[in-house]
């Protein structure tokens, strides 16, 4: 894909360590300010618990496909002279 057909990053933000409420640093309102004002998605997610991480990951996946299939809409996805495939 050029750079120039793809003019924005896929990411979120992500709160980390939510396990931990008497150590926390950021609400959660701050954390939803931050999210909107970069125009991402938060989530609060604890690596320990599990809590949100496949779907904190799930989520930026499913934003990639929605913006590399809106840049190839009606395009051959694979371009027997010059190679190449997508898949996600």
């Amino acid at each position: 894909m050029r750079a120039k057909e793809m003019d924005k990053i896929s990411h979120i933000l992500c709160g980390n360590k939510v396990d931990l409420v008497d150590e926390r640093e950021v609400s959660m309102e701050e954390g939803l300010q931050l999210a909107n004002s970069w125009e991402c998605g938060y989530f609060e997610v604890s690596v320990k618990n599990k809590v949100n991480v496949e779907e904190s990951v799930e989520s930026v996946v499913r934003k990639v496909h929605q913006e590399v299939c809106s840049v190839f809409k009606g395009k051959n996805a694979y371009d027997r002279k010059k190679g190449g495939c997508i898949t996600l």
